[in-house]
């Protein structure tokens, strides 16, 4: 079993069994039914805390405040095993990419394009010398002749 798997095999299962024994403690503390017990437990695990269930004894009150600690802790932790793992994969994704790709084919596109720009740029410089306002259509073509460019060069 891989190390992340067993990571979040252990957090996922103390999860469960914090809302399971939070759901059995305000049951028998507070007289709650399953549902109302289970309910305040993820309520409180989640930090929503809505505060239409409350704990009314003092030692229900004072497991509330420690089972909140630990299981909030207990959450964000599966939560960053989850993200780690997800963001793992990402790069593992890219660094694929990046061995798989010649470095010149990366550059290639971002070349195009500023090419591109530098000639609507003289485009519109031309134009404007001639007083004369570039046409949309003229700016269009000369955008999507570069454009077309890069994308010939990123299918290689």
């Amino acid at each position: 079993m891989e190390r992340y798997d067993r990571q979040l095999l252990i957090a996922t299962s103390i999860v469960i069994f914090y809302m399971f024994a939070g759901t059995i403690l305000f049951h028998l503390l507070e007289g709650w039914s399953f549902v109302d017990a289970f309910y305040f437990s993820g309520v409180t695990l989640t930090t929503v805390g809505y505060g239409d269930l409350t704990p009314h004894t003092d030692l229900a009150k004072i497991i509330a405040v420690l089972f909140a600690f630990t299981g909030i802790s207990v959450v964000f932790y599966a939560l960053g095993v989850i993200a780690r793992r997800y963001f793992e994969r990402e790069e593992e994704r890219l660094q694929k990419i990046w061995e798989t790709t010649h470095p010149q084919q990366l550059i290639q596109p971002v070349t195009s394009i500023a090419q591109g720009i530098t000639h609507v740029r003289k485009h519109i410089g031309a134009i404007t010398r001639k007083k004369r306002e570039p046409t949309r259509t003229a700016i269009l073509e000369s955008a999507r002749k570069h454009r077309d460019d890069a994308a010939t060069i990123m299918r290689r």
